[in-house]
């Protein structure tokens, strides 16, 4: 089975999502945290948590 060739990313690019998964957690946990915090809200930060994660596991199955 062929697959087509992927550029890596650079370090720097990967150490980028990782601090963007970072942030995405910590807005998650505080959003969490918050009496009254809107349904919208939390989904739209875990929808930013997921797909930098889905990201980084994309890579990592790339090795």
């Amino acid at each position: 089975m062929e697959t087509s060739p992927k550029q890596l990313l650079s370090e720097k690019e990967v150490l980028d999502l990782c601090r963007t998964e970072v942030e995405a957690m910590h807005d998650v946990h505080f959003l969490m945290s918050r009496p009254n915090v809107s349904h919208d809200d939390l989904q739209l930060c875990l929808a930013h948590m997921n797909g930098s994660l889905q990201k980084l596991t994309d890579i990592l199955c790339r090795e």
